[in-house]
């Protein structure tokens, strides 16, 4: 789809960002000491001259736009062509939009784009991966916007690392929408089996697609239902390691899934060694059924006058008031509730050991970031960072909803405190080698390449407009 744009003045510098997905053919003023010039590398031509070129839309660009709107009628311009504040044309129900920009200094003159596109904004493992991913991104001087159907706290660390975000009223958008906002891109990434439906509709345009799933079978069977997934062949799915590989696999049999590990970046840390009597055992996340707080409240509640001049309990992450005010009123573990991502790692290197009690979970990010600080780790056997550990050696293990189980591992700690430095030291050796931003780099970027050099399907030939 061909453009013209009509104006060149303050507007069009104001929303210029707003404009560079297009395929601009011209630009139009009345500003003869304009004409003949360029703006970006594109001719800016008399109005009168707008029969010369073959274009689909007129843009109109500038404080006076309805007289320039009369004007191109009087040149025989056909009035659906001509697209202004007022005259939306096609694109009158794209939705209402908030755009964060950010300025944007690279080295690449002419960047590949990639759209970015998360279901939520809100802190959690799957966000935190995906800020560790256009990080990495935007190093190698790709062109990044992430894009997030509501607001949540996470979107100021995007903009915090230069990162703009478009925030839409949801993403139940039509296939006009579709085209207005994401077809200029080269690449697009989706995170995780809850945008299922939005990665399907996006991905008729043909353009090359990354989807990253991070889910076990709770997150398919609430997003998916009773379907079958069927992916086309512009996209490419990826897991973050073996568990969540195998279950895409149960519910996409014989579609292609490589793998994906997240990487964290490294944490420097306070450097404030404090000295403790007792060892400090946290569960880090939100407060909900299958992260399993409630098991280690009741191996807690079992032994606690066996522990309690041995260690000490936290729980750190959102939780509800009642049940807030149920475990303070015990009196036996320290709530925190939530707690930004800087915080949570601070509060990381005053523990000795990270518990991860949850029924299910196929990488769980706060496993990786103890292992980062050389912590000992308590996981469930069920979850994917299990298949790294090797008991008493680099971490322990439980079982999944096994309160005894877990009082196991705690005890073993509390009796063999002198082994727990040494463990730590082994797992962060996990971490370099499977969880480092060094090896996500390397991976990440060969596989952006891959994707970009296989192209897509080109089902669509249309451009991304965006009105000012």
């Amino acid at each position: 789809m061909n453009v013209i744009i009509f104006g060149t003045g303050k507007r069009y510098v104001q929303n210029k960002s707003r404009f560079q997905y297009m395929q601009i053919i011209a630009f139009l003023d009345n500003d003869v000491k304009k004409q003949g010039s360029l703006l970006d590398g594109i001719i800016i031509d008399s109005p009168a001259n707008i029969y010369k070129y073959q274009f689909d839309y007129v843009i109109l660009v500038g404080k006076y736009y309805t007289e320039m709107h009369s004007q191109l009628l009087s040149l025989g311009v056909d009035e659906k062509k001509i697209l202004d504040k007022d005259h939306k044309g096609i694109y009158s129900m794209i939705k209402e939009s908030i755009h964060y920009d950010v300025i944007m200094c690279s080295a690449n003159p002419h960047p590949k784009k990639i759209a970015m596109i998360s279901h939520s904004m809100l802190f959690g493992g799957a966000q935190i991966a995906y800020l560790s991913m256009a990080k990495v991104l935007k190093k190698h001087f790709f062109d990044v916007r992430i894009y997030a159907e509501s607001q949540g706290a996470i979107l100021y660390d995007f903009l915090k690392a230069e990162i703009p975000v478009t925030v839409l009223e949801g993403f139940e958008l039509d296939e006009k929408e579709i085209i207005y906002y994401f077809s200029g891109y080269d690449c697009i990434i989706v995170n995780t089996i809850a945008l299922y439906d939005f990665m399907s509709k996006i991905s008729i345009l043909g353009i090359p697609m990354v989807w990253w799933l991070h889910e076990e079978n709770a997150g398919y069977r609430a997003y998916l239902g009773s379907n079958n997934i069927n992916i086309r062949e512009n996209v490419h799915v990826y897991g973050v390691g073996p568990r969540a590989i195998q279950t895409f696999r149960k519910y996409a049999r014989g579609e292609n899934i490589g793998d994906l590990h997240y990487g964290i970046q490294k944490y420097q840390g306070t450097g404030i060694i404090k000295v403790k009597k007792k060892v400090v055992f946290a569960m880090i996340g939100v407060v909900a059924y299958h992260k399993g707080q409630d098991i280690l409240s009741k191996a807690v509640e079992i032994s606690w006058n066996i522990w309690k001049e041995r260690a000490e309990f936290w729980i750190i992450g959102a939780i509800s008031d009642e049940l807030k005010k149920q475990y303070e009123m015990e009196g036996r573990i320290r709530i925190f509730g939530a707690v930004d991502h800087k915080k949570v790692l601070e509060l990381m290197e005053e523990i000795d050991v990270l518990i991860c009690a949850s029924r299910y979970d196929t990488m769980p990010i706060v496993l990786a970031e103890a292992m980062m600080l050389k912590k000992v780790c308590i996981t469930t056997d069920v979850t994917g960072t299990a298949d790294y550990i090797v008991p008493y050696k680099n971490g322990l293990l439980c079982k999944p909803d096994d309160v005894k189980s877990l009082s196991k591992q705690i005890e073993w700690v509390l009796s063999n405190r002198q082994q727990l430095k040494e463990i730590g030291e082994e797992a962060y050796k996990v971490y370099e080698a499977e969880f480092s931003e060094e090896v996500f780099e390397k991976n990440l970027i060969s596989i952006i390449k891959s994707v970009l050099a296989d192209g897509g399907v080109n089902e669509s030939e249309d451009s991304c407009i965006i009105l000012s």
